[in-house]
């Protein structure tokens, strides 16, 4: 998913975008929640790219969706 597809579709607006980019660097606390294929995991991968990449992050998850190799 790219930011542009998001704002494209009407997923998010741009200040939706910026808000989350801010929080993400901000290191806050963001809960995600909803049903069973709402899109959790594809705005969690969004957000990823909004993590510092000198900072380590550790995951846990029984079914491995994610796939963050690069933390």
């Amino acid at each position: 998913m790219t930011t542009e597809k998001l704002l494209y579709y009407g997923t998010l607006n741009q200040e939706v975008v910026d808000l989350l980019a801010q929080l993400v660097r901000g290191r806050a606390n963001i809960l995600l929640i909803g049903p069973t294929s709402s899109g959790k995991t594809s705005l969690l991968r969004w957000l990823t790219q909004f993590i510092d990449p000198n900072l380590r992050i550790g995951v846990l998850e029984s079914t491995y969706e994610l796939a963050l190799d690069q933390y």
